[in-house]
Formats: C-alpha cells, structure tokens, sequence
C-alpha cells in the first residue's frame, strides 16, 4: 500500500509521512516534525484527475498538501472533516475585486469615451470620399430595413415631390464644390425627423415635411443636414459608435456582430450630435441659405414650430426619432438663425407652389416592394 505524501510548499519533493488521527485533528508525522490539521480546517482539493488519491489541505495553508493513497483512510478522513468542501476566501478578497471592478470599468469608459472618440476624430479627417460613400451605402441599406420594420411603411416615391427635394438640393449646393452626390428620401412616417448617413444620404420622415408651413423652413433643414455630411458629422458618428459598440458587443459576447449593426443603425436614425456640431451645421445652414439668396428665418421659426409639438408618432423606437430629442436648445437655435437672416424683402422661393404641393404629396405614391419582398423570402425559408 502506499503510503501518504506530504509536500511542505516550501521545497519542490514530497516526503512520505505517517498519517493518524484523534477525535480533534488529523497528525501528519515526519522524521523530525510532528503536524496537526483540526479538523474543521481540513479540506479537500476539488476537481482532482485521479480518483484513487485524494489530496487535502490546510484552510490557511494554500501551499501544503497531504496525498492519501488508501480507500479506507480517504473514508475516514472525509467523515470527520465536516468542512471538506468549504471555500475559504483571502481576508481582502472583497477588497481587491472591488478594486479590480472598478479599474475594469474605469477601463472600459476611457475607452468608449475618450479614446473611441479621439480615434473617430483621426480616422474621420483621413477615410477616402469614396471609402465614406461605400461606408454610407452599406449603412443606408441597414437603416432601410430597420425603417420598413419599424416606424412606417416604405419610401416615398412621388416623382413631382422627389424633383422638388432635387431642385431644392441644388440651389443650395450650387454655390460649393461638394465630393458627394447628395440622394434625398422622404420616408412615410408620421414622426418629425431628419438625419443625414455619411458619403451623401439625408432621410426625411414625411412628419417633418407636413408641420413644415412653406418650402423655406424644409430648405432650412435639408441645409442643415448638408451640413453634417460636409463637415463629416455623420461618419465621425458612425465610427465613434461602431467602435463603441464593438467593444461592448465582446463584453457581452456578441461576437457575430448582431447587437454592434443595430446600435450603430439606431444610433444614426436616432442622430444626437453635441451642441457643438449642431451648432456648426447651424452656421453651414444659414451660410448656405444667403448665399442661395434664401432667408434663414423660416429656418428660425421652424424650430419654434418643433418646439412646441409635443405629439410625435407611433412605432419601435418613436420616442427617439423625434426632432425635439435629436436637436436640443431649439428656441435658443431659432434665435441664431433669425438672427444671421441676411435675405430681406422679395426673393425667388426655392420651390413655386405646385412644387411645393408635390412636396407636401410626396407619399401619396410609398415604394414598399423591398418590405414586400422581404415577408416573401422570410415565408420561403419558413
């Protein structure tokens, strides 16, 4: 039979020792020392590779072991050691995962508030147009879907209202040399809201276009939202929260990426910039606007008009998708662009009436094919 082996945790051999036992401890005896373990200090090393040795420990000895070979020793130590399974934990553990909790989660803010950001600001100034426009195309269809599942039924088609938004586009982009070719939908939503994709798309929900009262306050918005695709708003946007979301998506183990598409397409139909940004799409707007011999002050008043809504529509995520919550300090902001007005008295409207009738008509005619084919191909896999 053999006999127990003892490792001291202070040299690397064992040493074979004598095992016995009283009715208060368990005896280890070597050559020159004699050992006692009581016996509610006794434990039992867990998730052991060889059930025919057991190997037990001190409670406040990590570095001890005592190896016992023999069946029926293993039985009686087992049978008087009441806290053989029992976890110690350090004085101080508490303490120290506290700590590391806490510099964990400290970690993980810096990087999602401070070094996420100042990287989207470096890779916003050196991404290629083209690479933003490739990056703004894949998003658009993103944003395409999560639109038809959700807060409306489809894109709006009229070809009257779509020339118009066109004709408006250019007269406020005439005057610039822009790297993008700017397309302009209008979705059949009774939301009021409007947002910008990087490389050259703006989406207008049809809710904005009816509370607007003329042509002027909707040229005002579609400025303001150009203004963001120029100043690259959308794509420092973009890459800020893909890169947030990317790191929280490991964190939860989202590692196919699920959760990281739909954080970063909510957050850009959603788009809240600071105050900062929105108040230099502001300027760009109201630049923009005099030089196409147009007066910012409708812009002015169609924030007052937003203001004092309070109903927005219905659908997944409406709350969020109101002018209100993504453009904060509107009656401060419609002081600003009443106040740049530098178009006093007569001047051409940017859309005649029928023009802006059409406008207003633009989702009489809602393309809702791409929702359409998409319940198809869901019964098909089905």
């Amino acid at each position: 039979m053999t006999r127990p082996l003892y490792f001291d945790g202070q040299t690397a051999g064992s040493r074979v020792v004598n095992v016995e036992w009283d009715h208060e401890a368990l005896i280890i005896t070597d050559i020159d020392q004699q050992i006692r373990w009581t016996w509610d200090e006794v434990r039992e090393m867990r998730d052991q590779a060889d059930d025919q040795e057991v190997v037990f420990n001190r409670s406040d000895d990590s570095e001890a072991r005592l190896i016992i070979f023999d069946a029926e020793a293993i039985e009686v130590i087992r049978s008087k050691t009441p806290n053989r399974h029992r976890i110690v934990v350090p004085k101080g553990t508490a303490r120290r995962l506290m700590i590391w909790t806490t510099a964990a989660i400290g970690s993980v803010l810096l990087i999602v508030f401070v070094i996420i950001p100042s990287l989207a600001n470096v890779l916003t100034a050196i991404v290629p147009v083209e690479r933003e426009v490739a990056m703004g195309n894949a998003s658009m269809r993103q944003v395409e879907r999560t639109l038809l599942r959700g807060v409306g039924e489809g894109f709006c088609v009229g070809e009257g209202g779509t020339q118009a938004l066109d004709k408006m586009a250019a007269r406020l982009t005439e005057e610039f040399d822009s790297p993008y070719e700017y397309r302009i939908r209008v979705f059949d939503s009774e939301v009021a809201n409007a947002f910008a994709i990087p490389g050259g798309h703006i989406v207008f929900f049809d809710g904005l276009i009816q509370d607007a009262e003329s042509p002027e306050m909707i040229a005002g918005v579609l400025a303001h939202e150009i203004g963001h695709v120029e100043n690259r708003d959308s794509l420092r946007l973009l890459l800020r929260t893909a890169g947030s979301a990317g790191i929280l998506s490991m964190l939860v183990g989202d590692f196919a990426g699920g959760a990281l598409v739909l954080v970063v397409t909510e957050q850009l139909v959603n788009a809240s910039h600071s105050q900062r940004v929105e108040t230099n799409a502001d300027i760009f707007a109201t630049d923009r606007l005099a030089e196409a011999g147009l007066p910012s002050t409708p812009f002015g008043d169609f924030f007052d008009v937003m203001a004092e809504k309070s109903g927005i529509g219905d659908g997944v995520g409406a709350e969020l998708l109101s002018y209100i919550s993504t453009h904060p300090d509107l009656p401060g902001r419609a002081d600003d662009a009443r106040a740049a007005n530098t178009v006093i008295g007569d001047y051409v409207p940017s859309l005649n009436e029928e023009e802006w009738a059409a406008l207003r008509n633009i989702c009489d005619d809602v393309d809702v094919k791409e929702d359409k084919d998409e319940d198809e191909a869901a019964k098909k896999i089905e």
